[in-house]
């Protein structure tokens, strides 16, 4: 199969940061996002498959979304309102996308992609990884489809949920154990290096300034959750997506990743560990300024 451009299938809780990063992708002509799964996270499922949904559609896309998990693998569901606000979104309301509902679930519809596509497709998670574990649990030749994943979560020796561990890793660390684990090979982005893109005054301004439907939204998720704390926002999202165009931006080392389950204290901790085999291909630092300039410019493009 020749293709001219990069298939991408995006799972996501998508919340602000999320919504930020699929606008940016949208407009990187290099690649071809084929299908969206939702998964709880930042927001219930209800949220998320919605804006997954609807926040293309604002922008003139249409693309099909399928519902996967409504809670993690073990662990009660842990959402992020605080961060998020109550709809994942901010606040803010977005029109309903009139495309047609499918009865397909995440974890299905992926395998089958993953099928056509071969390891051409690019699996992005930008959320917790409960549909990529299920989809690996239910079909077990998955991993004979899909040989990586680009996977923002995760800190080293850093945290944002806790002292130990990041949000989508603390929602379901169970589901992040059964990737690590698969024999799939895990492009990481954690907090270390999605910290380092962060939005400037001036950077807002700018984007405030295109009054395009999509930074109009930018604008007021920002606002609504941001206001006089911007420094707080980072492209947690946008690293993987951008990632897959420009890998020239990020340097990258191998390492093997363990998952903590049994510790409380330290559940959902991702731990750079000496021995172990090779799982994990981990992205520690970005070229910030190049970084931050193609994502504005993605967003001039509406």
């Amino acid at each position: 199969m020749v293709l001219k451009k990069k298939p991408v299938w995006i799972d996501t809780d998508i919340g602000i940061d999320d919504a930020i990063a699929i606008l940016a992708a949208m407009k990187l002509e290099e690649l071809d996002i084929i299908g969206f799964s939702a998964v709880a996270g930042n927001t219930v499922l209800e949220n998320t498959y919605r804006n997954a949904r609807n926040v293309p559609y604002l922008c003139g896309k249409e693309y099909e979304v399928y519902k996967g998990a409504d809670k993690p693998l073990v662990l009660d569901l842990r959402t992020s309102a605080k961060v998020h606000g109550n709809n994942g979104l901010g606040g803010v309301i977005v029109e309903d996308s009139p495309l047609t509902h499918t009865d397909k679930l995440a974890w299905d519809a992926l395998y089958e992609a993953c099928k056509e596509y071969g390891d051409k497709l690019k699996v992005v998670a930008i959320g917790p990884l409960t549909n990529i574990a299920i989809t690996i649990e239910k079909h077990p030749d998955f991993i004979n489809f899909c040989k990586e994943v680009y996977v923002m979560g995760g800190g080293i020796e850093k945290g944002n949920i806790s002292p130990f561990a990041e949000f989508n890793f603390f929602c379901d660390p169970h589901a992040a154990k059964v990737v690590f684990d698969s024999g799939i090979k895990v492009h990481l982005f954690p907090l270390n290096v999605t910290h380092q893109v962060y939005i400037t005054e001036e950077e807002f301004e700018k984007i405030e300034k295109m009054g395009n439907m999509a930074t109009d939204l930018i604008v007021k998720m920002l606002k609504a959750v941001y206001t006089g704390r911007l420094n707080a926002f980072h492209q947690h999202d946008s690293c993987p997506l951008i990632y897959l165009v420009h890998p020239e931006y990020f340097d990258n080392k191998e390492c093997h990743i363990e998952m903590e389950v049994d510790d409380k204290e330290r559940i959902g901790e991702s731990r750079l560990c000496e021995e172990g085999s090779i799982n994990t291909v981990l992205h520690m630092n970005v070229d910030r300024d190049r970084f931050m300039e193609t994502v504005i410019d993605c967003y001039s493009k509406y």
